[in-house]
């Protein structure tokens, strides 16, 4: 959860969407990958060790990865952002860009004010605009995440092997997510995720209504109701990102 948010601050706006889609397209490569480890790995305590053992590389490579430069700012470390934004150019070939911005430019530019404040989580309840944009996006990501691994842990109720059905489920994350690149600059994010939604509750409820003998349909619903249920977590991501300032991101 933590990774989006600081991909997406290294990320201009025009770039936003294709960063956080691409940094999605991982979940679902591990989830294809899961289906094969599973399927030699029958015990599910090695399971879970084996799937969990590449977290010590990801904790090796932590101390690499630059802290975020909006956040360094925002927290009055001028010097340090800076530095990451410097050497962000020079990978990108940028280096006449940076060349006369200094410091107290960054840090002009960014508008930062009452640096000496100490951020938690109690700020997104103390303002009401933020108040209600916490509440909203709670019940938001509630039903997202409900109806996700709802339909994920259901596995075996639609007549196929258990090992094809989540490699179905995972594989149709893929199309659908190059759909959501697409479609996102064009109907914006509340939109895209409203549409995900009531899209994603239809498919839900129209399995309620598909006998097991009937598994064939019952399956393509399913499906279609995964793909679309992982474009709303794909969204709802990135938007949440978005609406909240970096303070408090």
């Amino acid at each position: 959860c933590a990774v989006l948010p600081s991909d997406v601050e290294w990320f201009g706006i025009e770039h936003r969407t294709f960063s956080g889609v691409i940094i999605s397209l991982d979940w679902t490569i591990g989830n294809i990958l899961l289906v094969g480890i599973a399927y030699f790995i029958k015990d599910w305590r090695m399971l879970i060790l084996a799937v969990t053992s590449p977290l010590i590389l990801a904790l090796i490579a932590w101390r690499w990865l630059p802290e975020s430069a909006r956040w360094l700012l925002a927290n009055g470390k001028a010097d340090a952002a800076h530095y990451y934004v410097t050497q962000c150019a020079k990978t990108n070939n940028r280096t006449k860009v940076m060349a006369t911005v200094t410091s107290a430019d960054l840090l002009q530019s960014a508008q930062v004010e009452n640096r000496e404040n100490k951020y938690s989580i109690v700020d997104l309840f103390k303002t009401p605009n933020i108040r209600k944009l916490s509440i909203c996006l709670g019940i938001v990501w509630y039903g997202v995440a409900f109806t996700y691994y709802g339909i994920s842990l259901n596995i075996t109720g639609f007549g196929l092997n258990p090992y094809l059905t989540q490699f179905i489920f995972a594989s149709i994350e893929m199309p659908m997510k190059i759909g959501v690149y697409f479609y996102l600059e064009k109907i914006g994010r509340r939109s895209g995720e409203v549409g995900a939604l009531l899209t994603t509750g239809l498919c839900l409820f129209i399995n309620l209504f598909v006998t097991q003998d009937k598994w064939i349909v019952r399956t393509v619903v399913a499906v279609l109701g995964k793909s679309l249920s992982e474009a709303s977590f794909t969204i709802l991501f990135l938007y949440t990102t978005e609406l909240f300032p970096t303070v408090v991101r």
